[in-house]
C-alpha cells in the first residue's frame, strides 16, 4: 500500500479506531456459544467437543452436516478450545468479530483511492455504516466481507489485465478461502444488513464479471451451495447491470 498518501492512512486509522469505539463488546456472565440456534456456532461446538462436523440444529442430534462452509465453524471451535463455550468464549468471539468489521471498514478509503475515486467516498461510506451502527452478529458473513474487500483490489487490477502470474494465483487462492468461509459469497446472496462490503464488491463485480467474455464469477465448483458461483452469472451479451444477479 505504498502508493497511498497520508490522508488515506489517517482516514483508515481513524475509521478503525472509531469502529472499535462504536462496537462495544461487554463480558456477559450469561453469554454462551452453545445452544444458540446458530448453525455455525453449533457446528463449532461439535468440532471442539466431539471432533465431528455435525449436529448444527441443536438440540437435535442430526448427524454429519454440509449445511455451511467449514471456515467459520473451525474458528469458533478454536475459540471454544481455548476459552470454552461460556462467557469467556462468547466475549472472545465478539472481540474477533469487532476487529474484523473495523478492519473491513478501515479499508474502504484505500479501496476508493485504488479505484480512482479518492479517499473521501470510502471514508463517507464507512462513516455511514458506523452512524447506522448495525449490530455485531456471530456469523461468517462479516469475515467473508473482509476477504471480499481485500479481493476487490486484485480483481480491479485484473480488469486492466495487469495481474502477474503470482498475483493471479494468489487471487484464485483468495477466492478459494472466501468459499471456505462463506459458500454463498456471490453478490446476489449477500445481506446488506450484515455485510458492509456488499456495495463495494457489487460495484466491482459489475465491472469485472464481463471481463474477457467470461460466464462465471468464479470457477465452477461442486456442491449445492458452491455451485452458485457459476449459476449466478450470465453471458456478457446481457446488460451489464444484470450480471451476477445484480438488478
Amino acid at each position: 500500500m505504498s502508493k497511498f498518501g497520508p490522508i488515506c492512512w489517517l482516514m483508515g486509522s481513524s475509521i478503525f479506531l472509531a469502529a472499535m469505539l462504536v462496537y462495544r463488546v461487554d463480558w456477559n456472565p450469561t453469554g454462551t456459544l452453545a445452544n444458540t440456534a446458530y448453525e455455525s456456532l453449533e457446528l463449532g461446538n461439535s468440532i471442539a467437543l466431539k471432533g465431528s462436523f455435525s449436529d448444527p440444529f441443536a438440540p437435535l442430534s442430526t448427524g454429519p452436516s454440509a449445511h455451511v462452509a467449514p471456515g467459520y465453524p473451525a474458528l469458533v471451535a478454536l475459540i471454544i478450545k481455548i476459552f470454552g463455550s461460556g462467557p469467556d468464549g462468547n466475549f472472545a468471539l465478539g472481540i474477533v468479530t469487532k476487529i474484523v468489521v473495523a478492519a473491513q471498514l478501515a479499508l474502504f478509503p484505500f479501496l476508493a483511492e485504488y479505484l480512482g475515486l479518492g479517499c473521501w467516498p470510502g471514508a463517507i461510506a464507512a462513516a455511514a455504516w458506523l452512524i447506522a451502527a448495525f449490530p455485531l452478529v456471530r456469523w461468517e458473513s462479516d469475515f467473508a466481507g473482509l476477504l471480499i474487500v481485500i479481493l476487490a483490489f486484485p480483481m480491479y487490477k485484473a480488469f486492466f489485465q495487469e495481474l502477474s502470474t503470482a498475483g493471479a494465483v494468489g487471487t484464485g487462492v483468495l477466492w478459494g478461502v472466501i468459499a471456505v468461509v462463506d459458500a454463498n459469497a456471490c453478490p446476489r446472496t449477500w445481506s446488506v444488513a450484515r455485510l458492509p462490503a456488499c456495495g463495494v464488491a457489487a460495484f466491482v463485480a459489475s465491472i469485472v464479471v464481463p471481463l474477457n467474455g467470461s460466464r462465471s464469477c468464479g470457477v465452477p465448483l461442486a456442491g449445492t451451495k458452491l455451485s452458485r458461483f457459476s449459476q449466478a452469472c450470465v453471458s456478457t451479451r446481457q446488460p451489464r447491470a444484470r450480471t451476477c444477479g445484480l438488478q
